[in-house]
């Protein structure tokens, strides 16, 4: 956009130049504001050096987003993923406690088969019959 001088949208006082952009910067975007050399004088009559393109750049800031936010959708969206997470959570402590409480059984069992076979001579002899039910039996 270029303004003369005397453009309504440019006001000059003795200490100060403004110039309203109303309308007229679209959001998002850099501009850069430029001043031809000897535009302005000062009081004392002193010519200004001018003020080259891409020298002073400002930005304009970005559109606002404005839009509705369906809080009873996101309020199911938040409790299925709660259900979900203690679910998977509940069923990771479950396969665990499984899984020890099969070890621990196994370690019964080897801890009293290796008692008995380590004093051979002070143990009467155990039978262990192997029976499709898991188990062990003496």
């Amino acid at each position: 956009v270029t303004f003369d001088f005397s453009a309504r949208e440019v006001t000059l006082s003795s200490t100060l130049m403004t110039v309203d952009l109303t309308g007229l910067l679209e959001p998002n975007n850099f501009y850069s504001i430029s001043l031809p050399p000897q535009s302005l004088n000062d009081l004392s009559g002193n010519n200004f050096t001018g003020l080259p393109t891409n020298v002073y750049i400002f930005g304009t800031a970005i559109e606002a987003v404005t839009g509705e936010v369906d809080w009873q959708d996101t309020l199911w969206i938040t409790l299925g993923v709660i259900i979900v997470v203690l679910l998977v959570f509940i069923g990771g402590a479950v396969a665990y406690l499984v899984l020890q409480s099969g070890q621990r059984s196994a370690r019964v069992f080897a801890r009293e088969v290796r008692k008995t076979t380590k004093k051979t001579s002070q143990v009467a002899p155990i039978f262990v019959e192997d029976v499709d039910d898991g188990f062990y039996h003496q």
